[in-house]
């Protein structure tokens, strides 16, 4: 008897242990991971909603035609046209620790046909916006390309695992998940390093999908309550129920998908520079190393959030020289500013930013808590 009733409890705790998309965002903030940068927020939208992304060019003639999803299609689209608040994508970008600062900025794309005319307007109108907030990057949420949500019960048999759940776990198995079903939808995003000196800046892809959502028959099931007495995967599924409970998921996780993709990616602004600043005493130290020759450097004190007005960069005299490392010779410079009139200005960011002898700007942004020296370090 004891050993049904552990079986039984066992049952219903795996029934609810999926967790929910505040707790995916939770731990999506715990995640080490976070860029060092100054970011602007870029979301294209239409009346307080992401747009629909530009579509993908077509195949070329000639092409094989796309292959059609298998299966029985539920929604045709499962985000659009209701979309996802741009608050909602705010509030995963800066409130699950992903950059040491995000700075939101307004961008009329209206008119903008492709995602080439969509980077040209960028850097007519908003590059110079950009420059002047000292910004690292720019994050610019294109918008949501939605293909919406096709399930097939091929993968289905009647002595599945959850089947033999049902017979162990009678009558919990009925809040036992029991199918899977996998939007086709993605949020459309691209980073922009602003010192990228280039005609037209390459961005980061950082394009993100949501996966998976399991449902139990109570969900899913067009009469739940004949689960009670058949195996699940003889009970049919309620399309608009399933339809509306994956369209919720998937407005709710894209943006917790795209932090996640963010803090677990490798974002470089250039692949052969690096930038350091540590506290060390009463100095604040300065290392860039370089592939290319270093130019000049220099310190700004920051607030968090949009600047109303210019800061004072402090440049920094910098000792440089070369190193033989794996890849070559590298530059090396250091450099070093008293602490005293930094701390004086009273605001909680610095940003260094470095110009190469090629023209070449690269800009890291850390907080004053990244830098202490920790007492292991001591």
């Amino acid at each position: 008897m004891k050993s049904t009733i552990a079986v039984v409890l066992a049952c219903a705790g795996a029934a609810c242990a999926l967790p929910t998309p505040a707790e995916h965002g939770a731990a999506v903030r715990d995640l080490p991971g976070r860029k060092p940068l100054r970011t602007g927020l870029v979301v294209l939208t239409a009346e307080r909603n992401v747009q629909a992304a530009f579509a993908d060019p077509p195949a070329a003639p000639g092409g094989a035609a796309p292959r059609a999803a298998a299966g029985t299609v539920y929604r045709e689209q499962l985000v659009l046209p209701s979309s996802l608040p741009t608050d909602a994508v705010l509030a995963a970008v800066a409130g699950l620790d992903v950059f040491t600062d995000v700075v939101p900025l307004s961008f009329d794309a209206r008119g903008t046909a492709s995602h080439a005319a969509l980077v040209q307007r960028l850097q007519d109108r908003l590059w110079p916006t950009a420059v002047a907030q000292e910004l690292d990057a720019l994050l610019v949420v294109e918008g949501v390309r939605d293909a919406g949500l096709v399930w097939s019960d091929a993968d289905e048999a009647l002595f599945s695992l959850d089947t033999v759940l049902w017979w162990l776990c009678w009558p919990v198995g009925l809040w036992i998940p029991d199918r899977s079903y996998a939007p086709d939808a993605a949020l459309v995003a691209q980073l922009f390093w602003v010192g990228d000196g280039r005609a037209t800046p390459v961005p980061v892809d950082v394009t993100t999908t949501v996966g998976p959502q399991m449902l139990h028959p109570w969900e899913r099931a067009r009469v739940p309550l004949l689960g009670l007495l058949v195996p699940p995967v003889w009970l049919p599924d309620d399309v608009d129920a399933v339809g509306t409970a994956v369209a919720e998921w998937t407005r709710a996780m894209l943006p917790i998908e795209l932090a996640r993709a963010l803090k677990q990616g490798a974002l470089a602004q250039s692949p052969h520079v690096e930038l350091a600043l540590a506290v060390r005493g009463e100095q604040l130290q300065v290392v860039v190393t370089s592939a290319v020759e270093i130019a000049e450097a220099a310190v700004s004190t920051l607030p968090r959030g949009a600047l109303t007005e210019a800061p004072a960069p402090v440049p920094v005299a910098l000792a440089s020289g070369q190193e033989q490392a794996a890849q070559g010779i590298v530059h090396r410079a250091v450099g070093a500013l008293p602490l005293a009139p930094l701390r004086e200005a009273a605001l909680p960011l610095l940003r260094l930013s470095v110009t190469l002898a090629s023209g070449e700007r690269v800009s890291q942004t850390w907080t004053w808590t990244e830098l202490e020296p920790r007492a292991t370090d001591r």
